[in-house]
C-alpha cells in the first residue's frame, strides 16, 4: 500500500513547479527584452516525473507512464514556425546532443549517427505535415 502523501507536501510540490515555471518565464522574457532570443537556444528538461497518488503510488520509484514522461522545452525562434510546435511524442534525452550540434551547424560525430535523430529533424517533419494538412483544407 502506498504511503499517504500529506496535503502540505502536495502543496509544496506544486509551489516548486510554479516557481520553476515563473523563473523560466523570467529567463525567456529577459532574452526577448535584450533582443537576443532569436540567436539563443534554450533547452529545459526535467528529471522523471512524480506520481501523486496515480496508480496508488507516490514518488518516482515505479516506471508508470505518468512518472516516465518529463517536460522538455526547446526554444529557438530562429527556427520559425517549428519553434512553436507542441508534441506529445517521446523524445529520448540521448537526442539532445545531436540536436545542439545540428542547431550550431556542427556535423554530428559519425559514431552518433547510427542511433540518434535530432529533435530539429523531428519538429521540421511535424511542421511540414501540419502545413500540408493546412494547404489541403484551403
Amino acid at each position: 500500500e502506498a504511503q499517504h502523501m500529506g496535503d502540505d507536501k502536495i502543496r509544496n510540490y506544486f509551489r516548486a513547479l510554479h516557481g520553476m515555471d515563473r523563473q523560466l518565464g523570467r529567463i525567456l522574457n529577459k532574452l526577448d527584452n535584450l533582443g537576443i532570443a532569436d540567436q539563443t537556444l534554450v533547452i529545459f528538461v526535467s528529471d522523471n516525473g512524480y506520481l501523486i497518488n496515480e496508480h496508488g503510488q507516490h514518488g518516482k520509484r515505479v516506471a508508470y507512464e505518468d512518472s516516465v514522461r518529463v517536460p522538455m522545452l526547446i526554444r529557438y525562434p530562429a527556427l520559425g514556425p517549428v519553434a512553436s510546435q507542441r508534441n506529445g511524442d517521446p523524445v529520448p534525452n540521448i537526442d539532445l546532443a545531436p540536436t545542439i550540434y545540428d542547431l550550431a551547424g556542427i556535423a554530428t560525430p559519425l559514431k552518433w549517427s547510427f542511433f540518434m535523430a535530432t529533435i530539429v529533424t523531428i519538429l521540421i517533419s511535424l511542421v511540414k505535415a501540419a502545413l500540408n494538412g493546412f494547404k489541403k483544407q484551403a
